[in-house]
């Protein structure tokens, strides 16, 4: 096992294009790192350079404590599995996984002996003998593991090993990867542009932008503490719920306004004191769905929003209750560009919104009761779970 550490890499490529810009992070000994974002990031790029398959252009990359940048891939004792398989389709499963171990001439015997292990943690014993294409995607994902397994690299690098998988098959293997990273303890680098996988499988989650590193934090930090908007909308799904507010006094108490409502602060948010600073400033205002309370269930003093019910989606045990607020949709140029959902919405969509000074919100609610389209409730908002974005940089206020 080995950290593998970026120190400010870059990685520029002829056309001026950065695709990773002045990289810091470190995968500690032994753990699992995620490093998640959309199309585009930078995440794969990152990947390939600790691989040695694309060059650095500045900075060191360690892996332990020795500096990588110039050493040729198959001397670095990394082992990586990519989402196509790579499976020598004339071999059987056994010299599939045999193949990196025979190259290096090990005896016939150890061989055997590292095979059959690594088969036995995959639950493959009883398809050494066939060939790849009798078995299932999933069962084939699992060779390409078994394949990286036997060689006991000091770090594990996985790009996008599940994207070609069904539903059904992603999620039985990210249990199984999970659960192998625990059991081996072998550092590993896990590149996703799908944060379910990185919620569910990383000790840490790495979030990239457009070459740069958004945050890096545990999955519940990067969910109850996201450090800027594009963070807060990329994490969670449904994403989090963004709207235009504006910070105000109302005898002598910081209230937040969105649209003619407001929601008292000080009593339900720490540290409600220190927005008085955006006195009278637009804020961006996050509320995640879980945090919009089911109005039959909650004390109705608490603050609220009165909404409009607009479409209901059932998920048992859960539904999406999609609702139409009196507010202001997110407009600022640069807050939006910080927005994950930006290439979701359109700019037509969100100047109707705004003209017709309607949000679309989303509250998620166990499934029990029913809500009628078109009905308009006042919603209690768990105030203490509020995020606030300032309007102009997209980052959070603590």
């Amino acid at each position: 096992m080995a950290s593998i550490i970026y120190k400010n890499i870059t990685k520029r490529y002829a056309d001026g294009t950065k695709a990773v810009d002045n990289l810091d992070l470190e995968i500690r000994e032994g753990e699992f790192m995620i490093v998640v974002g959309p199309s585009g990031c930078g995440k794969t790029t990152a990947l390939r350079m600790a691989a040695g398959l694309e060059d650095i252009t500045d900075g060191q990359l360690l892996i332990g404590d020795k500096v990588v940048n110039d050493l040729e891939p198959r001397d670095r004792d990394i082992a990586m599995v990519f989402q196509n398989y790579a499976l020598y389709p004339h071999m059987t499963i056994f010299e599939n996984i045999a193949f990196p171990l025979q190259n290096r001439n090990m005896p016939a015997a150890e061989i055997k002996e590292r095979v059959r292990a690594a088969a036995r943690t995959l639950g493959l014993e009883e398809h050494l003998d066939r060939r790849p294409k009798h078995l299932s995607g999933g069962q084939r994902q699992r060779v390409a593991m078994g394949r990286a397994i036997v060689r006991r690299p000091k770090a594990f690098l996985m790009d996008e090993p599940l994207s070609n998988l069904d539903a059904k098959l992603r999620v039985q293997m990210r249990a199984e990867i999970t659960r192998m990273q625990r059991d081996l303890g072998i550092t590993t680098l896990y590149v996703t542009h799908d944060q379910v996988e990185a919620m569910t499988m990383g000790h840490r989650i790495a979030v990239m932008r457009k070459g740069v590193l958004q945050q890096v934090g545990e999955p519940v930090e990067l969910y109850e503490r996201p450090a800027n908007l594009f963070v807060a909308s990329f994490i969670g799904s449904p994403a989090m719920n963004l709207v235009q507010g504006r910070i105000a006094e109302t005898e002598g108490r910081i209230v937040c306004e969105i649209g003619s409502q407001e929601i008292p602060l000080a009593d339900g948010l720490a540290g409600a004191e220190n927005l008085a600073g955006y006195r009278n400033r637009k804020v961006v205002v996050g509320i995640r769905p879980e945090h919009l309370l089911d109005p039959q269930k909650t004390d109705p003093s608490l603050p609220g929003l009165a909404a409009r019910t607009r479409l209901v989606e059932l998920l048992p045990p859960e539904q999406l209750v999609h609702l139409e607020l009196d507010a202001e949709p997110v407009l600022s140029t640069s807050a939006l560009e910080l927005a994950a959902d930006v290439d979701k919405t359109s700019a037509q969509d969100l100047n109707l919104q705004a003209k017709n000074h309607r949000v679309n919100v989303v509250a998620r609610l166990p499934s029990g009761r029913r809500y009628a389209e078109g009905e308009t409730t006042r919603w209690a908002i768990d105030v203490a779970h509020l995020h606030f974005f300032d309007a102009d940089t997209g980052e959070v206020l603590r």
